[in-house]
């Protein structure tokens, strides 16, 4: 490796500042080691100009290092942090290996689902905590909504796969594949609402559409009820 004398464009006034310095540039270095360094005296007149026999003068010093060696242990613990990541998961007998083969099957997909925290349909980031174990319960629940999320997504995919009845997408295209921010904002709408007649409180849900009824026939009987006078009884 090719060595570069640095100058350091400082003067001191001690050789221990000088030596004190060094150690801070030393410190503030990641990827390399400083392999030596030299400091030299000189001698600085108080006056401007040529100086006489008689002018007063003090003594200076300059620093200079080399570079020469790669901070190796820094190196790799950079290269393996930025190659790490970690990965939650209920399997506790999966090795390792066999969990992050799974993540990186589908990594895309997961990093994508994570994105809903920074979505403003959420409202995540109008929330503001400073206790730390109110944002780890935020957390925890926005983690079980994103769950149920994915699951009831799946859930309509393979029933869509399996009774090949695509439903229709943003464009009104059929699709096998619609995401579930999509179905729940086609949800937003619809409306429960109740009356009385001769004493008896009757409920309904009004702009129940031809969309809603759809996808509700997929998810199956359980979640057809859930909008039906079955559940209002």
């Amino acid at each position: 490796m090719k060595k570069e004398k640095n100058l350091v464009k400082k003067k001191f006034f001690s050789k221990l500042e000088a030596e004190e310095y060094i150690n801070q540039i030393s410190k503030s270095l990641i990827y390399h080691k400083i392999d030596s360094f030299e400091i030299a005296a000189h001698q600085k007149y108080l006056k401007k100009g040529r100086p006489s026999v008689t002018d007063a003068a003090i003594d200076t010093y300059s620093a200079s290092f080399l570079l020469s060696k790669l901070n190796e242990d820094e190196i790799n613990k950079i290269v393996w942090n930025k190659a790490s990541f970690v990965v939650g998961t209920s399997d506790l007998v999966a090795g390792a290996e066999k969990i992050i083969k799974i993540y990186r099957k589908d990594q895309q997909g997961v990093e994508r689902a994570f994105r809903f925290l920074k979505s403003p349909m959420f409202f995540a980031d109008a929330f503001f905590f400073k206790n730390t174990k109110r944002i780890v319960a935020l957390l925890t629940l926005m983690t079980i909504s994103l769950l149920v999320y994915s699951l009831l997504q799946r859930k309509l995919r393979l029933a869509i796969e399996e009774k090949n009845e695509p439903i229709p997408d943003q464009k009104g295209k059929p699709t096998k594949r619609p995401t579930m921010a999509w179905v729940s904002q086609s949800f937003e709408g619809i409306d429960l609402i109740s009356h009385s007649y001769k004493g008896v409180r009757e409920y309904k849900f009004v702009r129940l559409g031809k969309f809603a009824n759809q996808v509700l026939a997929l998810l199956g009987s359980q979640y057809v009820d859930r909008y039906s006078s079955k559940m209002l009884i």
